[in-house]
């Protein structure tokens, strides 16, 4: 319905990646109870699932002042010991899971298929869970949300560790954060 449709955007920001995990979450609730439409309780069991909450509308300019930040970071993935990639945080959020529409994907049971995001504005980072089966760890603590510090050891999974690297813009050097 066009309901429905307005609480997406407004729940979305319009993000295509958010905009798919959420449609995905409302397909599978309304797949799950034998449905052939989605419904507003559908859609709030899927907003509680995903604990989100309405985004901020930004306007062109103010999107565009605070995405200078996001290209100051990246996520770097390793796996005992040894950097497979690194991601930069070029967006609002970034998803961490197992499923192919997550931006990082992991490949490990352990790992949900949408198991954390980071969440990016203009002077902080935070990691959130998204109600992972297994859980979220920063330095050994189970967290639902951790704002970022520098040397953060956050766990997702036991195969892999993520590094949070803020990029020094004076000397293009980069400061580790280990997720």
């Amino acid at each position: 319905s066009e309901e429905i449709v307005s609480h997406i955007h407004q729940y979305t920001g319009g993000t295509p990646r958010r905009i798919n995990v959420l449609s995905d979450t409302l397909l599978t609730a309304a797949f799950a109870n034998e449905d052939s439409e989605i419904t507003m309780t559908h859609f709030k069991a899927a907003i509680q699932e995903l604990n989100w909450s309405k985004t901020k509308n930004f306007s062109k300019s103010e999107n565009t002042q605070s995405n200078a930040i996001f290209n100051k970071a990246l996520i770097e993935v390793s796996e005992n010991g040894n950097t497979i990639e690194e991601f930069a945080i070029n967006a609002k959020t970034c998803v961490i899971g197992r499923s192919n529409r997550a931006d990082i994907q992991l490949e490990e049971s352990r790992v949900s298929s949408v198991h954390a995001q980071v969440v990016s504005n203009a002077t902080d980072s935070y990691l959130v869970d998204l109600g992972s089966t297994n859980g979220t760890k920063v330095n050994n603590k189970a967290i639902t949300k951790h704002a970022l510090e520098h040397g953060d050891v956050i766990a997702i999974g036991k195969k892999y560790k993520l590094t949070f690297k803020l990029i020094d813009n004076q000397s293009d050097n980069t400061q580790d954060k280990t997720i």
